[in-house]
């Protein structure tokens, strides 16, 4: 818990002389102490003040003969009892989660100890709580992203079995059956190993291990040099990639090889799920701070629903690639946390049937 906050406390007691004790003792800490000598409005006070503590005095006429839990949600806030003569007085309150007695309230140094002691404890059963949940979510992940993974490998693994029998077994084939068997089982591994690799990377990210070294580079000169490769792997398609440059400054202070990553991924997609035909445009912009790069395509575009699963690992998208290719599902996923953790961010404007438009913008020196 952040000490820095206010805390509040409920005090349930109906002695005038003690509240103004514990009113003057608690003055000048980061305790906020409010009085209650009624508790026919102590579910509305509960409510409005949310008090991380609730200070009760055991003989008070409104919580006797078992009356305290019928309020609503009370046995979740720690309690301080006084005035407790015998445990067996407290069994009335034996559903609190957590709870201490102090026998003199009037020993102050005391009660500021049990103070500190019970709100303490209270926020380490809290990060408990929320380390617990964190790391049931992360086995719930891990045992999600093991079993898609599994569900992926098995096809192509089963099809070069396939293919390495008949290659074994069959004596008939001729050399051109020979060689669009090889070239089957050499497409077929670089799909599973493209998907082993994405694994290693997504792993590598979630587990704080990708290492970004920025440096200053121009961005256009980074994108000059890798569109000869782009515009040979989109002309298989008859697809035509073009480039404008439309930024007076385009000196970025970032990782290279995560930039080209993030680019390769981005243009890959827009060749992958775009028609036979078509174009594809990278354009480079600035503002003050950020220089932005956009992949924009004539394709099928995202639907609302695509849109909300977009990033996510393994996300499976209404769009299609056209011409078979493979797609893992996890590229983009990818893509975010590495253009996050290189200090940039990521947006994508999309209508359905209009195509779609990723921008990346990186931060300047």
């Amino acid at each position: 818990m952040d000490i820095s906050q206010r805390i509040s406390i409920l005090v349930l007691n109906e002695e005038k002389e003690i509240n103004l004790q514990l009113s003057h003792f608690f003055k000048n800490t980061i305790y906020d102490v409010f009085f209650s000598e009624q508790t026919d409005n102590l579910n509305r006070i509960i409510k409005t003040l949310n008090p991380e503590l609730i200070l009760c005095n055991i003989s008070h006429n409104g919580l006797k003969n078992g009356t305290f839990l019928e309020f609503r949600n009370l046995e979740n806030f720690p309690l301080i009892l006084w005035g407790v003569n015998s445990k067996s007085e407290t069994t009335d309150f034996s559903k609190i989660k957590l709870i201490d007695c102090i026998n003199d309230i009037e020993d102050l140094d005391e009660v500021m100890f049990r103070v500190k002691n019970i709100i303490s404890l209270k926020s380490s059963i809290i990060d408990s709580v929320d380390t617990k949940d964190q790391i049931e979510k992360l086995q719930k992940d891990k045992n999600e992203l093991i079993g898609i993974a599994a569900h992926d490998l098995k096809n192509p693994i089963y099809s070069i079995s396939m293919l390495a029998k008949v290659l074994r077994d069959d004596k008939t084939l001729t050399r051109e059956d020979i060689t669009e068997f090889s070239n089957d089982i050499i497409t077929t591994s670089e799909r599973m190993l493209e998907l082993i690799k994405q694994l290693l990377d997504l792993n590598a990210i979630e587990e704080g291990k990708l290492k970004i070294n920025p440096e200053n580079f121009d961005l256009i000169e980074l994108i000059q040099n890798a569109l000869d490769v782009y515009i040979e792997i989109a002309g298989h398609k008859s697809i035509k990639i073009s480039a404008s440059y439309n930024s007076k400054d385009s000196i970025v202070f970032t990782d290279r090889v995560a930039t080209l990553q993030v680019l390769d991924n981005l243009v890959s997609n827009a060749i992958k799920f775009s028609p036979i035909g078509k174009t594809i445009l990278i354009n480079i912009t600035d503002s003050v701070t950020h220089v932005s790069f956009e992949v924009k395509d004539e394709g099928p575009g995202l639907t609302d629903e695509d849109k909300t699963k977009l990033f996510q690992k393994f996300a499976r998208l209404s769009a299609q690639p056209t011409a078979g290719e493979n797609s893992t599902g996890l590229g983009l996923s990818i893509v975010k946390k590495v253009v996050e953790a290189m200090n940039g961010k990521i947006e994508v404007i999309s209508i359905p049937g209009e195509g779609s438009s990723f921008i990346v913008s990186l931060p300047k020196i």
